[in-house]
């Protein structure tokens, strides 16, 4: 007769990625979407037991605390994990967090919500923290651009987050969902995006509407 007992087996390194700053990143990623504080608590906790070590968050989740809570309880030290987050993309009426609707405050909404990051994580920096989407004007136009305001509230959200990684409170900074008009309204960017995180999957090509070799071509990981 045999008993059968789950285990929580712990799993050898993710492989890692070399972002352009020498940042080292786990490509394989624990998350918390659609979970509540208590669900994304028992999720995160069970993820570090069983060896992942990089946690994909994001403001606009509305677990943050949960998951801060078990970072800490887990007595993992902080340097060993890898923590992901992101602040919502500017202008967004729908945003669950209701912390980026006002397209004329994109630059301090978004400094607030980097911090608000911080907070909520219980934690001095995070290792990535990218923008979640476009602003909401290229939803409409389809693109980043001038004439509708998109490119403007896109440069204005970056210039919050490169002072956010100069001051030391991110290791590394970055996108997600931007098509090449929106990387070409950050051409000045003192701090060029790292990080592009998009949905890929093999029903999708090699290089869908030439964002992988994009990406590649001026450093950023895709």
């Amino acid at each position: 007769m045999y008993l059968a007992v789950p285990l929580l087996l712990a799993a050898p390194p993710a492989p890692t990625i070399k972002l352009r700053n020498g940042v080292e990143m786990p490509m394989a990623a624990a998350g918390v979407y659609q979970y509540n504080s208590t669900e994304a608590y028992t999720s995160v906790s069970a993820a570090l037991k069983v060896g992942f070590r990089l946690l994909d968050n994001a403001l606009d989740y509305l677990n943050q605390d949960g998951v801060g809570k078990a970072i800490k309880d887990s007595g993992i030290p902080r340097s060993e994990i890898f923590i992901e987050t992101k602040i919502p993309g500017c202008g967004n009426p729908l945003d669950p967090a209701k912390a980026s609707s006002n397209w004329f405050t994109c630059y301090q909404d978004s400094q607030k919500n980097l911090q608000t990051n911080l907070n909520q994580l219980g934690v001095d920096y995070v290792d990535l923290v990218i923008i979640h989407f476009p602003p909401m004007p290229s939803f409409i136009t389809r693109s980043c651009n001038d004439w509708s305001g998109g490119c403007a509230m896109a440069r204005a959200q970056w210039r919050a987050m490169e002072e956010f990684y100069k001051a030391g409170k991110a290791r590394s900074i970055g996108v997600s969902n931007y098509c090449q008009s929106c990387f070409e309204c950050l051409n000045n960017a003192t701090v060029f995006p790292m990080v592009n995180q998009l949905m890929y999957h093999v029903g999708m090509g090699v290089d869908p509407k030439g964002l992988m070799s994009y990406g590649a071509e001026r450093g950023v990981v895709t």
